[in-house]
């Protein structure tokens, strides 16, 4: 796969992510129910593609990859259990905040794991990314001393960079099959998570159905599917950057399809965020030369 061609993937399932919250503020279920059937549906989507693909036997010729892949699925299901913990106990506001050092935390730790160059220009663009970040969900936080949800928050951001370290160790594992196990991996964690704390006592309505099927099938299967098989091709320092243009997508539907209001701080939020990447990446990356995968 070209880079360019990586990138575009990556940032079309950055968007379709955006889309998420949209989705879900449809479906009257819980958190953890609305995780378990993402993963669930987004699973079966991939594994009707891998079967007419007949892609099955790729998952175990590369034991390594695999077991990379497992751990990154099973960090990614932890993540957003404390991410929804996160948002219950002390709002999405701070709940954003707090997932969003999970990049940072990628970031900081590029250079001793994938041997990346950490620029000035680059730890520049990257902060003001993440102050428009703050500057968009900073407008929503209320905190009340729930230092539970604080490292619930934490917890997320953790696990996330574990996710995307180590789903860019395996290489050789292509994208479908990656995703697949990614997934899966993620489904088991979050149904396991399911059973001991009684979550599958749940009645899903003909209402909820049709938001549920295209938040698993399109917006976590088919938006997994283009987001993994972009992951390992990028450098982890563009992961991070590019990331928080799922926010930035999710600020604008929402006040588009969902008529929030935009408050002061969070305009100036989102030309922070679109003028740090647009640094990092274009003029950052013209400056290095070409990118390594």
């Amino acid at each position: 796969m070209t880079l360019s061609r990586a990138y575009i993937l990556y940032l079309l399932s950055v968007v379709t992510f955006g889309c998420n919250g949209i989705i879900a503020s449809y479906i009257d279920q819980t958190s953890t129910t609305i995780v378990f059937f993402r993963l669930l549906l987004g699973s079966l989507f991939l594994f009707g593609v891998m079967l007419v693909r007949r892609q099955g036997r790729a998952l175990f010729r590369y034991p390594r990859d695999l077991a990379f892949v497992l751990l990154s699925g099973l960090a990614m299901g932890v993540s957003w259990l404390f991410l929804y913990e996160a948002f219950d106990r002390v709002g999405v506001g701070v709940a954003s905040l707090l997932y969003a050092c999970g990049p940072v935390i990628v970031m900081a730790i590029s250079p001793l794991v994938f041997h990346e160059k950490l620029t000035r220009l680059k730890v520049g663009a990257f902060a003001a990314v993440f102050i428009g970040v703050c500057m968009i969900n900073g407008t929503e936080v209320s905190f009340h001393g729930e230092w539970l949800g604080v490292l619930c928050g934490l917890g997320s951001a953790a696990t996330y960079a574990v996710m995307v370290v180590a789903n860019k160790q395996a290489q050789d594992l292509s994208g479908l099959a990656n995703t697949q196990v990614q997934l899966f991996a993620g489904l088991v964690t979050v149904a396991t998570f399911m059973v001991f704390t009684g979550g599958f006592d749940f009645v899903i309505s003909r209402s909820d159905w049709p938001f549920l099927l295209v938040l698993g099938f399109f917006s976590t299967g088919l938006a997994c599917l283009l987001f993994f098989s972009a992951l390992t091709h990028l450098p982890a320092q563009s992961v991070a950057i590019l990331g928080y243009l799922e926010p930035l997508t999710a600020l604008f539907l929402s006040a588009w399809l969902l008529g929030e209001k935009l408050v002061c701080l969070q305009i100036p939020g989102a030309i922070f965020i679109l003028a740090g990447a647009f640094v990092a990446e274009v003029v950052g990356n013209r400056q290095e030369g070409p990118s390594q995968s």
